[in-house]
Parts: structure tokens; sequence; C-alpha cells
């Protein structure tokens, strides 16, 4: 749960500094921590990005890590949920 906003702040980051290599890092380490949720989608997408920034293709960064960001905002919320009925 503490890794989402760390995650997403990072990511961010990097894609506007145009960082691809950190990019590349944090996508990677972000997708087995989400794999491990079972969230395939954003798992997906986060080996795109990974993919995408290894081989320098920007035109669909953006858009990838939108989507992640919403994925992740709303797994923080759900954890947030869990965690608080334990």
């Amino acid at each position: 749960m503490e890794q989402i906003p760390v995650f997403i702040s990072n990511m961010k980051k990097f894609y506007a500094d145009g960082d691809l290599t950190n990019l590349r890092k944090e996508a990677h380490t972000a997708k087995s921590s989400v794999l491990i949720f079972g969230m395939t989608n954003a798992g997906n997408s986060l080996k795109e990005i990974q993919h995408q920034s290894e081989n320098k293709e920007v035109e669909q960064l953006q858009n990838l890590i939108e989507s992640v960001v919403l994925e992740l905002n709303i797994a923080e919320k759900e954890l947030k949920i869990i965690h608080s009925q334990i």
C-alpha cells in the first residue's frame, strides 16, 4: 500500500524528465508488485511501459502511465478499506 504513491510519483517524474532508463526500472519493479496482487491489466501495461522505455518508443507512454495510475489509485483505495477492517 505504501509503494503505490511512490510508484506513481516516480513514473510521472521519470516520464516528465525524459528519464527512460529509470522509468523502465520503475515499471519493472512495479510490475512485479502488482502481479503479486493479481492485477494483470496493470502488470501488462507496466510490461509495455518497460518495453517501450527500453526501445525509446515514447508515443504511447503517457497513455500507458495514465492507465496504470488509474488502476493503482483504485487498488490503493481498496487496500485502505481492507486494511481498516483488519
